[in-house]
């Protein structure tokens, strides 16, 4: 106990618990304690045994401490299972806490407790660290002289005001310490980094704690085993609304390398259209240009003047990953022309797209069976930012922007360096 009266859960696991005739009823495998959330600390409710396979829990009142021992006054009774909604060691204690100040991630390694005035035992809050870790398997000045030989130092304290439950009533396992505005508002690449940080179960209830937006976001930005981790963990449903939200060609990546009655379940799940949309992709193979490609870009009809096609490309840009370029097509969607935004936005308005777009044989495109470094090829030699798929009967299929056909080429530890990211 320390000079302001705190104490460490891990002192208490594993005591002896007896009553006041000195019957031993087994040892303390956990604490239950009632949390209501917000600024209010967690209560430890009841004391949790397990002796002999069976689950015996007892009131926390009346309860005094001594070294490796509880003494109780009051009954020992059988039970079906813990008391809920919270038990420390096996919700709290070696979990993982987020935090979104330094962006990282946290094992949570003692949990420190007090007694309130009122006499109730409180949670005060969590010691993260290595040297928590040391301190539970070793006495205090081993502890201390194996933290200084290894640079150890102890992490600092966090207060139970800093966390709070992604579930809402206090059961969920991830805790997440919500500094500056929280972890909806990062960016979704350093979301990432934290969810590939997580076990899974932590990782998934983040996930489920986040807008789908955001969520789709993240995912999108995380590594490839990492999302498809959590698109086969989630539930169907919430793991469809991720794909909806996600770009076509991502969301195809990660359904390609899931299982085929996994995969038929989420497309099963899946809005009609983009169902289609995502098998489409799906028939190619993933190096080639149509397993490359995405689906959202902007195309046109050749009768349209350029600010005609202006005012389309503000209804239509949130559906696009790319609006570089406009593509110009006909009633068959067949590709006719290419635009650049440039060109279109310096155009006179009443210019028709036909007398400002690129066509025939300066047309340049890729077939969806080409494979990735002939696409790599086009965009370096054209200097393009992204090359339109045709099929061969000219019809227009998606398109090959130079991030994705880079983020394919470039190993995974130069695609960090270089912030590209899925």
């Amino acid at each position: 106990m320390d000079a302001n009266g705190a104490f460490l859960a891990t002192t208490l696991l594993g005591a002896k618990v007896i009553d006041t005739n000195g019957t031993h009823h087994g040892v303390l495998s956990d604490l239950a304690a009632s949390w209501s959330g917000g600024d209010d600390l967690p209560i430890v409710t009841h004391g949790v045994i397990q002796f002999h396979g069976k689950t015996k829990v007892f009131a926390w009142t009346k309860v005094s401490l001594s070294q490796r021992e509880i003494k109780i006054v009051g009954p020992v009774d059988e039970a079906e299972s813990a008391p809920g909604p919270m038990l420390l060691k096996q919700h709290v204690l070696d979990h993982q806490l987020v935090d979104t100040q330094d962006m990282r991630v946290v094992r949570v390694s003692d949990i420190r407790l007090a007694y309130a005035p009122d006499g109730s035992l409180v949670v005060l809050g969590v010691d993260p660290g290595q040297y928590a870790v040391i301190r539970r398997v070793l006495p205090g000045a081993w502890a201390d002289a194996l933290a200084k030989r290894f640079g150890w130092d102890e992490s600092p304290f966090i207060p139970w005001s800093d966390v709070e439950s992604t579930g809402g009533d206090g059961t969920s396992v991830i805790r997440l310490r919500t500094t500056r505005d929280g972890l909806r508002h990062l960016h979704p690449a350093d979301i990432a980094d934290i969810l590939e940080q997580l076990h899974p179960q932590e990782r998934n209830a983040l996930i489920n704690s986040l807008p789908v937006e955001t969520a789709a976001d993240a995912v999108s930005e995380a590594d490839d085993d990492v999302q498809r981790q959590i698109i086969e963990q989630l539930a169907p449903e919430k793991a469809a609304d991720i794909l909806e939200e996600m770009e076509p060609d991502d969301a195809a990546d990660i359904v390609q390398d899931l299982s085929g009655s996994k995969r038929k379940e989420l497309l099963d799940e899946m809005d009609e259209d983009e169902a289609e949309e995502l098998k489409e992709l799906l028939h190619y193979d993933e190096n080639s240009a149509g397993g490359l490609m995405t689906t959202s870009y902007v195309a046109m009809p050749v009768e349209l003047t350029s600010q005609g096609a202006i005012d389309r490309i503000r209804e239509l840009s949130p559906d696009a990953e790319t609006i570089y370029y406009i593509y110009v097509v006909d009633e068959e969607h067949r590709l006719t022309g290419v635009i650049s935004l440039r060109d279109l936005i310096v155009s006179d308005p009443t210019t028709p797209l036909w007398n400002i777009m690129v066509d025939g044989e300066k047309l340049v495109t890729v077939h969806p069976d080409d494979e990735l470094e002939q696409v790599a090829t086009v965009l370096e030699h054209y200097d393009l930012l992204a090359v339109p798929v045709v099929a061969s009967d000219g019809e227009l299929l998606g398109i090959v922007t130079v991030d994705d056909t880079l983020e394919e080429l470039l190993p995974p530890s130069w695609r960090r360096k270089r912030g590209i990211r899925r």
